[in-house]
């Protein structure tokens, strides 16, 4: 079978959708599986890099300095735990 490694999924779509999917995958040079493939693989990137982000103080006190140099990242970090333990004891 040609698609012995991959695992189909099927998705139902508005036709305004539809028509948008194939005219990108058109412009792409692409099928509208690999485009959508493609936007969905992209796609659990940026959400399995954000949990990651969210899940590490150091890391969110480091992105935050980016946008407000002020932020202190010891700081940041004391109050993150903090607030994950409270949320624990509160479950």
């Amino acid at each position: 079978m040609a698609y012995s490694s991959k695992v189909r999924i099927s998705i139902a779509v508005s036709p305004e959708l539809n028509e948008r999917i194939e005219s990108m995958a058109k412009r792409m040079g692409m099928s509208k599986a690999t485009l959508c493939s493609v936007l969905v693989s992209q796609q659990i990137d940026t959400f399995e890099k954000t949990w990651e982000m969210l899940g590490n103080p150091e890391l969110m006190g480091k992105l935050l300095s980016t946008f407000a140099p002020d932020v202190d990242k010891e700081t940041f970090a004391k109050n993150y735990d903090a607030q994950v333990e409270k949320e624990k004891k509160e479950k």
